[in-house]
């Protein structure tokens, strides 16, 4: 899961869970209110009807009607009805001249007309049968029906149920919001976690520690990326590193031998011990292998560094192959088969400079023939040369292309070169868009081919 999407989600629940604390809150509190009214209704009905039996109880002799309001007074909505039945008197005034009606099942149907806001409105009441009975004077026994009515709450009462209710919701708020915010700062620290490692990992990179690696699988597919994307990065550097370093040692290397021959024969001259014109014949070859490592050295950094002069013309390969082979004789015997009208796009000095690295690196293997064969396709020349030599191990034939790489760490450069041919070949060809690869001839040897773009 994403970092935003972690974020969005653990937003969304912490809202949620407020939501429905406020919601359980509010219900908890409407129940606490009603439980409270319904006790508060049916203590107050408990105590009318409680109060009427005292006053039926103390009117047992008998009592007169005149009488019979102020002993009924406080009792709410009543009504006293005599047997036949009859309306003998009544809390209201509207409800003495009701009609009233004995039901099937022993109740009371009363249906009166009352006014609200200036209209009249009917409405009927079914009263259970009543215990409470009255002797008034003249009307004989009557019954006692407590009407149902609109109970009054104290204002304190009221008061207390709202702050009650408000104290329920402020305490579910806040505690709500303390537990949403303590899950949002565990969830940062936890989202943040894997970014504070990156970092540390970035410090102790840039402090010089290049085993350091970053954790690739936090759960966070952003961090994730970053973390490999450093290890890609530590992984390159420290490669580079050692291929720096190495090229450092192979320079020294390839520059100390001929540069311990020149002082060898200097020295030789100076005490007599070699002729000048003999020691003067090495000098020049070893000047010459020097000046040819400092070009190829020379040709790889600006191929490194893009920085290639790339003069391109339509060169015919046939007249660059035999022009080559015409300079620089081969020990090996060489077969040259080549399609006609074989060309390609390049720069005419740089393209000469790959047949012959390519040509000498297979003359120094091979046994004693070399074959070269370029063909055309619709888009590509391919140029292959081919030894017959002891051929390349699969597990070197990519790294034959890398800065002083021998595949026999012990040759020296008058067996193996300067291990730069290759390398060189292979920047050449790709600035010129085309591909490089070694391969196996027929007979075991080496096969080195070539893709080169045609005009």
């Amino acid at each position: 899961m994403t970092i935003r999407n972690k974020l969005v989600l653990s937003v969304t629940i912490v809202i949620v869970a407020m939501v429905a604390s406020v919601a359980l809150a509010s219900h908890r509190a409407a129940d606490v209110s009603v439980e409270r009214t319904s006790a508060l209704i049916v203590g107050e009905e408990r105590q009318v009807a409680d109060a009427a039996a005292r006053v039926v109880a103390a009117s047992a002799g008998g009592v007169d009607l005149v009488d019979v309001r102020p002993a009924l007074n406080g009792l709410g909505r009543w009504l006293l009805v005599s047997s036949e039945p009859a309306v003998v008197a009544a809390s209201e005034a509207e409800l003495v001249d009701a009609r009233v009606v004995e039901d099937a099942s022993g109740g009371l149907l009363v249906s009166f007309v009352h006014h609200h806001e200036g209209r009249e409105e009917s409405e009927e009441l079914l009263l259970r049968p009543s215990d409470l009975t009255l002797d008034v004077h003249g009307h004989g026994t009557s019954a006692l029906y407590l009407l149902p009515g609109a109970p009054v709450i104290p204002e304190g009462v009221v008061r207390e149920l709202v702050a009650s209710t408000n104290t329920w919701t402020l305490v579910t708020l806040l505690t709500v919001g303390l537990v949403g915010l303590a899950s949002i700062v565990v969830w940062m620290r936890r989202l943040v976690a894997p970014v504070d490692a990156l970092t540390l990992a970035v410090a102790a990179f840039e402090r010089g520690d290049d085993d350091v690696q970053a954790d690739e699988n936090t759960g966070a597919p952003e961090i994730d990326a970053l973390g490999r994307a450093f290890n890609d990065m530590v992984t390159t550097r420290a490669a580079t590193d050692t291929l720096r370093r190495a090229l450092v040692s192979d320079v020294a290397h390839e520059l100390r031998s001929p540069l311990t021959n020149l002082r060898c024969q200097v020295d030789a001259v100076q005490d007599g011990v070699r002729p000048a014109e003999e020691a003067l014949a090495i000098l020049d070859t070893q000047l010459a292998d020097l000046e040819r490592l400092v070009g190829d050295l020379d040709a790889l950094a600006r191929a490194d560094a893009g920085a290639l002069d790339l003069e391109l013309e339509v060169v015919d390969v046939s007249d660059a192959v035999h022009g080559f082979l015409a300079a620089e004789p081969t020990t090996a015997d060489v077969t040259v088969d080549i399609s006609d009208g074989a060309v390609v796009v390049a720069d005419a000095l740089r393209f000469r400079q790959v047949i012959g690295n390519v040509v000498r690196n297979a003359d120094v293997y091979a046994a004693s023939a070399i074959e070269v064969h370029v063909s055309t396709d619709d888009d590509v020349t391919l140029i292959t040369v081919a030894d017959d030599g002891p051929g390349v191990p699969r597990e070197h034939r990519q790294r034959v292309f890398e800065r002083f790489h021998r595949v026999d760490s012990s040759r020296t450069r008058s067996t193996g070169g300067s291990g730069l041919g290759l390398a060189i070949v292979r920047r050449l060809v790709l600035a010129h868009g085309g591909s490089v690869r070694l391969g196996e001839a027929s007979n075991g040897g080496a096969l080195v081919e070539i893709r080169w773009p045609r005009p």
